[in-house]
């Protein structure tokens, strides 16, 4: 049974919920992968470091944040590629729109932080399957992109499509779940910038299926739907963009790691320096600050007598 939540009020609840969730798994993943942050970025913490540790730490976390209000922002804008693409293809909104816009953006935007777009767009993947994982939860409480009719099915109580059916929604719910799942795992290993073409790889193989479960659109080449095309063009460029990381990516990780070579030294020196103080050294420096502060106390108050 489903369709239970309100309806619409569910649909926009965990939209917005994909988005919170979307925006604090960006966080944990940047934030776990400090070679996705900009140069620019590692230059302001190291600076920040080496004249105070701990406020090198918080301008270490308000500089992620921002990176991370800008990655969300990104996603949120190529999401406008979901409306004028799925109108083009009468398709309502079309999630290829907003996969493919998010390249573009994201490459455009680490071009000018000279951020290494092949590790972060690998961060921005990760957030993708999560966003979608709600969002397809949304649908199916909302009841809409429906599934065929099936008698052992769930039954729907939208107005506009009544009845039992494949709850397909689920379904897709499902693998996107399991796509992040195997994609979390696989990322130990991968090599940098393979993640996103991987992803729009087997997002289009297990749409390509689920696409025959649905009863929202109608063929347009024989069996086959719209979205079975877009799907065969995913898996396309998907190959594409994936051979040109392997045949590519090297290069691409060596010019930006050189470039973030020093920055990156700068903070480890900080770091390294910091853990290398004693507590009595700790201890003593306290008091030295201490003392300093009594004697510009006292050097203030002669003054004033």
């Amino acid at each position: 049974m489903y369709r239970f939540i309100g309806g619409m009020a569910s649909y926009d609840l965990f939209n917005t919920v994909a988005i919170v969730i979307a925006a604090l798994a960006g966080f944990c993943y940047f934030k776990s992968k400090k070679n996705a942050i900009s140069l620019y970025s590692k230059y302001a913490i190291g600076f920040a470091l080496n004249k105070n540790y701990y406020f090198g730490k918080i301008v270490e976390t308000i500089l992620v944040l921002l990176e991370i209000t800008i990655m969300t922002a990104i996603a949120l804008k190529a999401t406008d590629f979901n409306r004028p693409l799925g109108d083009i293809l009468n398709t309502s909104a079309n999630y290829f729109g907003a996969l493919f816009g998010v390249f573009p953006l994201w490459l455009a935007v680490t071009l000018i932080l000279m951020t290494n777009p092949l590790k972060s767009i690998d961060v921005a993947t990760m957030v993708m399957p999560i966003c979608l994982f709600f969002v397809k939860i949304a649908c199916f409480l909302n009841g809409c992109c429906w599934g065929i009719p099936w008698k052992h099915g769930l039954y729907n109580y939208h107005y506009d499509h009544p009845g039992y059916q494949v709850p397909v929604q689920a379904i897709e719910a499902f693998w996107a779940l399991a796509i992040f799942i195997f994609l979390s795992i696989y990322r130990k290993k991968a090599k940098p910038g393979t993640i996103y073409p991987l992803y729009v790889i087997i997002y289009s193989a297990t749409r390509f299926f689920s696409e025959f479960l649905r009863a929202d659109s109608e063929p347009v080449l024989g069996i086959f739907f719209t979205y079975h095309i877009l799907c065969v063009i995913g898996v396309a460029v998907g190959l594409v963009l994936l051979f040109v990381v392997l045949k590519f990516g090297d290069r691409i990780n060596t010019f930006f790691d050189n470039k973030h070579a020093k920055a990156d030294a700068r903070i480890s020196a900080a770091v390294d320096a910091h853990n290398a103080i004693t507590p009595e050294e700790l201890e003593k420096r306290k008091k030295a600050k201490e003392r300093k502060k009594q004697q510009k106390k006292q050097f203030a108050k002669s003054r004033k007598l």
